[in-house]
């Protein structure tokens, strides 16, 4: 079966990890401020270590294999304050970071298409799949993949992957397309 697997570039990638630099600011300075209090001493400590110890790890993996981000794109990042909120006991702040790991982790998926004969599937979080008869147009043109649904609503973005046959592809989703359109007009 003649599938198509495109992924676009998640253009928003930069912005979340604004984010994290935010959080790991916050954090520092919150447990640097409980590091003066006689009473949370020793967790305070323990959390600066905790995150001392991820930070350096991340540092050495990213000078050892070359250009890979600070931040990871798992959100374990917000998992390790959450560990260290955890230890100082703010429970509140711990579930704010582990929300904030689960939501950031499911914000930095691949952003991927699979176009085949039957429909047109988003395979990340939410997955959706779409009927080619909800489909307008489908256009591949200097690596900028556009879907124009019926709604008027409309997905573009730059893809990652260079090795698809803009031509090939273009034919193949126009004939599902108008495959879909005789069907529809059929049934009405």
């Amino acid at each position: 079966m003649r599938q198509f697997e495109i992924e676009i570039k998640n253009e928003k990638k930069k912005n979340y990890r604004f984010i994290n630099w935010f959080a790991l600011l916050g954090s520092l300075a919150g447990f640097g401020i409980l590091l003066f209090s006689a009473d949370w001493l020793i967790e305070s400590l323990g959390a600066i270590v905790i995150l001392l110890i991820y930070i350096l790890t991340r540092i050495y993996r990213r000078r050892k294999h070359n250009m890979i981000p600070f931040f990871d794109e798992k959100g374990y990042f917000f998992f390790v304050l959450c560990i260290g909120w955890l230890g100082l006991q703010n429970y509140l702040v711990a579930a704010i970071c582990l929300v904030l790991g689960v939501v950031y982790q499911t914000a930095m998926q691949k952003i991927s298409f699979l176009f085949n004969k039957e429909l047109v599937t988003k395979t990340n979080f939410p997955k959706r799949e779409i009927e080619w008869q909800d489909i307008e147009n489908v256009v591949l043109k200097d690596n900028i993949l556009t879907i124009d649904f019926k709604n008027n609503h409309i997905i573009q973005g730059e893809i990652n992957s260079t090795g698809i046959n803009e031509k090939e592809f273009n034919l193949f989703v126009q004939s599902e397309i108008r495959k879909n359109e005789g069907i529809e007009r059929q049934s009405d």
